[in-house]
């Protein structure tokens, strides 16, 4: 790895690996007796200890529940991105090495099954989707249906020909086709919900304004003071010439966004991390796809989009969005689709088709310089990090947002309650 992909070793985002875990954490990473071990060549930062068992709610015991009935792939599937391995001491991040292919935390939240089918087909895609067949792919909730394929090329549809997002004055009700983004936002989260009866438990009773708190839509707000350095364009170019590491990228957001307020040395560090993420996503980021492997690779966009509009909301007028944003507008309206035989696996679940409809209502809301409402955006998110099928996202790179996901949870319990009385 090049030094201009290491994330300073000084930022408590890369080097705090054994941050105490809350209460529901150790729920969720309590024993592990019904779970697979990792072979013997896992390194010690890949396994997570057994704490002792604490209580769990309603909500956690429907993500711990079983997943029998899904299908998942065989043990090739490969990724389309890892975190290069040829350095674990400057990879290991939150105690994440980079070599173990799946999550510890998410086979403690959505464990694996031991009857499960594995897919007949010998592709190796970073993503396998389950049968077709009904009876394997109803799960909490999860009926299925047949969704037309137009459900993913709507991905590469672009709402909007501007040249310049809008002014941070400008709401999306204000603009002529505001009316439907909303509509299609607020129909996308009611399919989310009734597709995924957890999503529904976790964010249910739970006021708009309760949810502007998630760790998955939060930020300190625009920064306003300290530093006087501006977004350098010159820096993307270099950076697009550059190999990326994009989780590195995220995790340092996920962090700073995470702060009430941000210091003089983070806003410049947020400013650098803008760029090298500006340069990711006008270059390298996947833009080419199969109906199979959408999920994975427009949840990424969707995250990668959303760390960008957040940056540039904290930023401010340092961030010179307007500059920047219609480049990474541009890079996805390049992007190309390949349709095969494969595409019916995924055509053939409702819970497939869900999540492609709601990432399709998020990211044209990204294409006009907005962000999706925040219960589209949580729901979302939740959906791909917690999602009972074996895809990208349940690998342990992104344990992170499953830890701040149910730290939230266990935080926001006396809102909740308060608002069932």
């Amino acid at each position: 790895m090049t030094t201009a992909e290491q994330v300073p070793s000084t930022d408590p985002a890369t080097v705090s690996a054994g941050a105490p875990e809350s209460n529901i954490l150790r729920s969720l990473l309590s024993s592990t007796s019904n779970i697979a071990t990792p072979s013997s060549s896992a390194t010690t930062a890949e396994r997570v200890p057994s704490t002792a068992s604490a209580p769990e709610s309603s909500i956690l015991r429907s993500l711990l529940s079983s997943t029998s009935y899904i299908a998942t792939p065989s043990s090739s599937a490969t990724t389309a991105e890892r975190v290069p391995s040829t350095d674990p001491s400057t990879l290991s991040v939150h105690g994440m090495a980079a070599s173990e292919p799946e999550s510890s935390i998410a086979r403690r939240v959505l464990p694996p099954t031991s009857n499960i089918a594995t897919p007949s087909s010998s592709a190796t895609t970073a993503e396998r989707v389950p049968s077709a067949d009904p009876s394997r792919v109803s799960v909490h909730g999860m009926a299925a249906s047949e969704p037309q394929s137009s459900t993913v090329r709507n991905l590469l549809s672009s709402t909007s020909d501007i040249a310049s997002p809008p002014s941070s004055g400008t709401t999306v009700e204000g603009l002529p086709q505001g009316w439907r983004l909303s509509a299609q936002a607020e129909s996308a989260t009611e399919n989310l919900e009734a597709s995924f009866k957890w999503v529904k438990e976790v964010l249910g009773g739970v006021s708009d304004e309760v949810l502007l708190t998630h760790p998955f839509y939060r930020n300190p707000g625009v920064q306003l003071r300290f530093s006087k350095r501006t977004f350098n364009q010159d820096a993307v170019e270099w950076f697009r010439t550059r190999k990326q590491t994009s989780l590195l990228l995220l995790l340092k957001c996920r962090y700073l966004m995470k702060k009430p307020s941000l210091t003089t040395r983070e806003v410049e560090s947020l400013l650098t991390c803008t760029e090298r993420l500006c340069g990711y996503a006008t270059t390298v980021m996947p833009n080419d796809y199969t109906v199979q492997s959408a999920i994975a690779t427009w949840g990424k966009v969707f995250i990668v989009l959303d760390a960008l509009h957040c940056a540039a909301e904290v930023l401010g007028r340092s961030s010179r969005r307007d500059v920047w944003w219609p480049r990474v507008v541009r890079h996805l309206r390049d992007a190309r689709y390949f349709d095969g035989p494969s595409a019916q696996i995924v055509e053939k679940t409702s819970w497939g088709s869900c999540i492609l409809n709601g990432l399709s209502a998020a990211l044209d809301y990204y294409r006009l310089g907005h962000r999706p409402p925040p219960r589209l955006v949580v729901s979302l998110k939740l959906a791909l990090f917690l999602l009972p099928v074996q895809t990208d996202f349940r690998k342990k790179k992104w344990d992170p947002w499953r830890e701040d996901a149910a730290e939230w949870l266990e935080s926001a319990k006396p809102s909740r309650q308060q608002s069932k009385q």
